[in-house]
């Protein structure tokens, strides 16, 4: 707040006009994407936190949201305000053209396993989120009581994340990373243990299909190959170890044991 967003701002080359509508507001902070994390009063004609119904933050934001893309905007990083609250909790917002097409308002707090704080504090949350699984964001999951490998992350870790981002980060766009991981990779798997593209967060749209794994503890995740070289997730629990293909289509899961 007092480092990163001053300095963006003066790296402005012009002061965007300020919209008198919340919709407005946000397409002017999409038309300046690759300056943001910036004030989102840069943007706004009035208390843009009493407009978002958040009179008591200490900031409101213009921020990018790391690794969800915008079907509006061609699969661009989609861009929202976020308003962060004394108590270190934060809220996102993304104004559609008319109240009825808002979005639903999202709070996450501070302590939250969905991003690290570290970074967050350095770039703000939006470039910081699904950034690390929930287990690397706030240092290691405790291990099972069996004394077994800490676990990646938990079902309840997978609540946290914006209902909408896990929509977004779809089958498709699952099955083109681990595509592109595998080509990058060579011959070899890639691990997608704590880093690459955010699983975790594709998992948290599908707790239905990924819940028997999320109980049992997941602890180490890759990308392989599977029947005719088609990519897939060798997904090893404390039990059990699983092969999950993902197609535009659908999801099916192996379980080996």
């Amino acid at each position: 707040m007092t480092v990163v967003l001053p300095d963006r701002a003066q790296r402005l080359a012009t002061q965007p006009p300020r919209a008198r509508s919340l919709r407005d507001a946000l397409q002017g902070a999409v038309a300046a994407a690759a300056k943001l994390p910036l004030r989102a009063d840069l943007f706004y004609d009035g208390d843009i936190g009493a407009a978002l119904g958040r009179p008591h933050a200490v900031v409101v934001t213009a921020e990018q949201i790391n690794q969800v893309p915008d079907p509006n905007r061609f699969g661009a990083l989609r861009v929202e305000f976020v308003a962060y609250d004394i108590d270190g909790s934060f809220t996102r917002f993304h104004p559609g053209s008319s109240r009825s097409q808002h979005a639903d308002p999202h709070t996450m707090q501070q302590a939250s396993r969905a991003f690290p704080l570290d970074r967050a504090l350095q770039v703000g949350v939006g470039a910081a989120l699904h950034t690390l699984a929930p287990a690397a964001a706030r240092g290691p999951a405790a291990a099972t009581e069996h004394g077994g490998a800490p676990r990646l992350c938990t079902a309840m870790d997978l609540q946290e994340i914006h209902p909408l981002d896990a929509k977004l980060i779809s089958p498709r766009a699952m099955e083109a990373a681990m595509t592109a991981a595998l080509q990058q990779a060579g011959a070899g798997d890639v691990d997608w243990s704590t880093a690459g593209y955010p699983r975790w967060v594709f998992m948290a749209g599908r707790l239905h299909q990924f819940r028997a794994m999320l109980e049992e503890g997941i602890v180490s995740l890759a990308v392989t190959r599977g029947a005719g070289g088609t990519p897939c997730l060798a997904v090893r629990t404390d039990t059990r170890q699983y092969a999950v293909r993902i197609t535009r289509a659908r999801v099916s899961i192996v379980d080996f044991d």
